[in-house]
């Protein structure tokens, strides 16, 4: 879709050089993200932070029971050769109790990735994102009340390219070749390891 037809796009290089994108929506700490194994490097990453702090004794981001852990990634659309129509967040985890997985797609974040992005969608055309663009999104996800302290946790997320209109719903599938049958690309997907805390 957005990676085998070359489309000519116009950046307006005025509205990008206005945004510092190396501190966009800076958070307090470095995320320590892996990308996903079947992430295609679409987007060439200037930083990733979050507000959760990191232990490098376990390698792993400290995530608190009933608060908001947030993070941003500022970078540029350097993998991909046409406009991608709209942008679509999809955040799950799963979390092992004991050795058992436990499965979760967070719902309750913002879907509409352009709500949640610089430059605005729309301001350098009428796509969400450009070839060649830089950009910065933000999101946060509350940590649920009743997940166990204690246990390991991977946080994935998902920015999916949207051939066409956003339909509103909670996207739950992660195969690439399910969300393709959909006419949705991963643009980026990443992971972040964490330990949920007490408040």
């Amino acid at each position: 879709m957005f990676v085998t037809a070359v489309a000519a796009a116009v950046i307006l290089t005025d509205v990008a050089d206005a945004l510092d994108f190396s501190t966009c929506g800076k958070r307090q700490y470095t995320a320590r993200e892996r990308r996903c194994n079947d992430d295609k490097n679409y987007l060439q990453i200037y930083n990733i932070t979050t507000n959760a702090p990191f232990d490098p004794t376990i390698n792993k981001h400290y995530f608190y029971r009933n608060q908001k852990t947030s993070f941003c990634i500022a970078g540029k659309a350097s993998g991909i050769t046409a406009p991608v129509p709209s942008l679509q967040s999809a955040v799950h985890s799963v979390g092992y109790l004991f050795i058992v997985p436990v499965r979760q797609s967070h719902c309750g974040v913002e879907k509409d990735a352009c709500k949640v992005m610089k430059p605005e969608c729309g301001t350098l055309g009428p796509h969400a994102l450009y070839p060649g663009q830089d950009f910065c999104a933000c999101l946060e996800l509350t940590i649920p009340n009743f997940a166990r302290a204690g246990i390991d946790v991977t946080v994935t997320y998902n920015l999916l390219g949207v051939d066409g209109e956003l339909d509103g719903k909670c996207e739950k599938e992660q195969d690439s070749a399910k969300l393709r049958s959909k006419r949705k690309e991963k643009i980026l997907c990443m992971q972040l390891d964490g330990i949920i805390k007490e408040k």
